[in-house]
């Protein structure tokens, strides 16, 4: 992006003491936009989904389908529609769930003709279920989103 001095990390929030050309000036109500034209990504997602609601998105058979599509390679939702032969409204609903449990990164795109569109991936690497000291433990295995890895990469050289 060519930032001419480090970001400044504030939790979750990253603050450019130089915004990158196109992002001009934002208020706390446009972090969200900012955020997007940053990464490309919608939401943050910080910590494991309860396991109930993990489970129940699992027994989900199309988001079962959706997270096979995406592991062999990123696609859109209507690819996803196509392949999983599902309408577009239940895919992106599905899409949703399993963003919100952080299980896709989407990633923004833009076509020959100039147009946006998202690309989503899957995250998820497996999930385990344990019994520790009588009670369950539920441990989700993702893959580092590749935004977290640019960053690790980064830090890395410094």
């Amino acid at each position: 992006m060519g930032l001419s001095k480090p970001p400044i990390k504030h939790g979750l929030l990253v603050v450019y003491p130089s915004a990158p050309k196109g992002l001009g000036s934002f208020r706390l109500g446009n972090l969200t936009s900012l955020f997007m034209k940053l990464t490309g990504k919608r939401r943050v997602v910080n910590e494991d989904p309860p396991p109930a609601k993990l489970f129940a998105l699992l027994d989900d058979e199309y988001a079962r389908r959706i997270l096979t599509h995406l592991d062999q390679e990123p696609m859109s939702a209507t690819e996803l529609s196509e392949r999983c032969d599902a309408s577009p409204p239940t895919v992106y609903r599905r899409i949703d769930r399993l963003q919100r449990c952080g299980l896709l990164t989407e990633e923004t795109r833009i076509d020959d003709g100039g147009n946006h569109y998202a690309v989503y991936e899957s995250r998820f690497e497996g999930l385990a279920v344990v019994m520790e000291d009588g009670e369950f433990v539920v441990d989700l295995s993702r893959r580092a989103d590749p935004a977290d890895r640019l960053t690790n990469l980064w830090e890395g050289m410094r």
